[in-house]
C-alpha cells in the first residue's frame, strides 16, 4: 500500500490553508473540504508516484499537481510520496519553496 509522508514544512503549510479558508470564507466546513481534497489527491499520486508533471526547477525528481489554487509539490519516495510544500498559486512559489525547502 502506498504511503504519503508530509513534511514539517507542508503540515504547516496545511495548517495555514485551513486557517486562511476558514477565515475567509468564514467556513470551517469549507476548510476542512479542502484539506480532505488536498489529502485525497496526495492519496491518489502516491500510488502512481511519477504521474504529475516534473519540476526539476525544485530539484531532481521533484514533481506537483493542483487542488484548486494550491500547488502540492513532492517527492516520489519508495513507499509512495513525501509531500515538501503545499502553496497558493498566486504566490511565488519558487522563492517559498527555496526560502524553507527542507
Amino acid at each position: 500500500m502506498a504511503v504519503v509522508t508530509w513534511t514539517p514544512a507542508a503540515e504547516g503549510d496545511l495548517e495555514g490553508v485551513f486557517a486562511y479558508i476558514a477565515r475567509e470564507q468564514q467556513s470551517l466546513r469549507t476548510a476542512a473540504n479542502v484539506l480532505r481534497e488536498i489529502v485525497a489527491k496526495a492519496d491518489l499520486y502516491s500510488g502512481n508516484s511519477l504521474a504529475a508533471a516534473l519540476r526539476p526547477e525544485f530539484g531532481p525528481s521533484v514533481r506537483s499537481f493542483y487542488v484548486h489554487r494550491y500547488v502540492i509539490i513532492y517527492r516520489p519516495s519508495d513507499q509512495g510520496i513525501e509531500v515538501i510544500r503545499v502553496i497558493h498559486g498566486s504566490r511565488d512559489v519558487f522563492r517559498v519553496f527555496r526560502r524553507q525547502e527542507p
